[in-house]
């Protein structure tokens, strides 16, 4: 195997390689910038086509009157989904007590 033959200003032919690894590494910049660009616009399209779909539900649903609160519009439902209980009136569980403790 022979050495490399000197060039016409004292370098070897080929010796520096610094120009390439600087353009890897400008290159595998761009490319990564490039890629996390395209992720970022992927994760707003999905984020956005979930946020349609659920708007698109909620206009299917029933329907809320509108009621002036204070300076803002609020929906208010026509009545309660859950029945109020009077504490009177609540059945009390017995609890078994923990002893030894």
């Amino acid at each position: 195997i022979a050495p490399p033959i000197p060039a016409a200003g004292g370098r070897t032919k080929g010796g520096s390689q610094a120009w390439k690894v600087a353009v890897g590494v400008v290159g595998g910049a761009i490319a990564l910038g490039l890629l996390s660009s395209a992720l970022l616009c992927l994760v707003r399209h999905k984020r956005a086509k979930k946020l349609e779909v659920m708007e698109r539900n909620s206009e299917v649903g029933e329907t809320l009157r509108m009621a002036q609160v204070g300076r803002a519009q609020a929906p208010v439902a026509l009545w309660t989904r859950t029945k109020p209980v009077i504490e009177s009136e609540l059945k009390v569980a017995s609890v078994p007590s923990v002893r030894g403790c």
